[in-house]
């Protein structure tokens, strides 16, 4: 919110940079809406050692989505601990358990087959799925096409 009136302003315009090299990039953006300004200014510090790199923990994403036969649960562990990643269809009903057990922090892809515990195929349709440590618990939604 730049100009204090308590809604959130939009950029209209997509600005992309490219950075090839490791190193240190001064980036400033200036908002204006009328008669008001706003200029926020960051460092951007890019590395090129993997330790480096900010990681997004919990559950990231499936692909493909909308998906059919197949699609690949990623996400990743900030710590070591007991993990669950199930299906559930749009009724809230558990379709498939694909992990109950302890893991390490690390990155994970866990791929489902659209088979419900019976080794069924499920009909197509919205299901989700669910991540959920000894501290989170994350949910999104997937689409099955046939």
């Amino acid at each position: 919110d730049f100009t204090g009136d308590g809604i959130a302003d939009a950029i209209t315009q997509n600005t992309w940079w490219q950075f090839s090299e490791p190193g240190t990039y001064p980036i400033t953006l200036t908002v204006t809406r009328d008669t008001l300004s706003n200029t926020v200014s960051k460092t951007l510090v890019l590395s090129d050692e993997p330790e480096d790199i900010p990681l997004q923990y919990g559950l990231i994403g499936n692909y493909p989505n909308p998906f059919n036969p197949e699609t690949v649960i990623t996400f990743r562990l900030r710590e070591s601990g007991a993990v669950t990643l199930a299906i559930y269809n749009i009724r809230g009903e558990i379709v498939k358990k694909l992990i109950d057990s302890t893991l390490t922090d690390n990155y994970y892809e866990e791929s489902w087959n659209c088979e419900n515990e019976e080794g069924e195929k499920v009909s197509a349709g919205v299901y989700f799925y669910r991540l959920s440590t000894d501290r989170e618990t994350y949910i999104k939604k997937m689409l099955l096409l046939k």
